[in-house]
């Protein structure tokens, strides 16, 4: 907004993260689920932790094939 409003036409790369960028693929906001009452704290805790850790393995993962399918491969089995 202040870039606009100051009529600023450039941006340096080094200042304009890739979550910003129109053109970014596979990127997803991130919501907070809300836990019923019947949920612990530690299955929250677990949950954020968990989705954390895959968000970071799909960024690893997605222009590799090899490890797509390795990934996959191992979360078929574990589930």
């Amino acid at each position: 907004m202040v870039v606009h409003q100051r009529r600023i036409e450039r941006v340096s790369n080094k200042y304009v993260l890739r979550r910003w960028c129109k053109n970014v693929k596979g990127i997803q906001n991130k919501i907070r689920f809300c836990y019923n009452k019947s949920s612990t704290s530690i299955e929250a805790y677990r949950h954020d932790i968990l989705c954390n850790l895959f968000n970071e393995v799909v960024d690893l993962v997605k222009e590799s094939e090899n490890k797509y399918d390795m990934v996959m491969t191992w979360v078929h089995e574990l589930k």
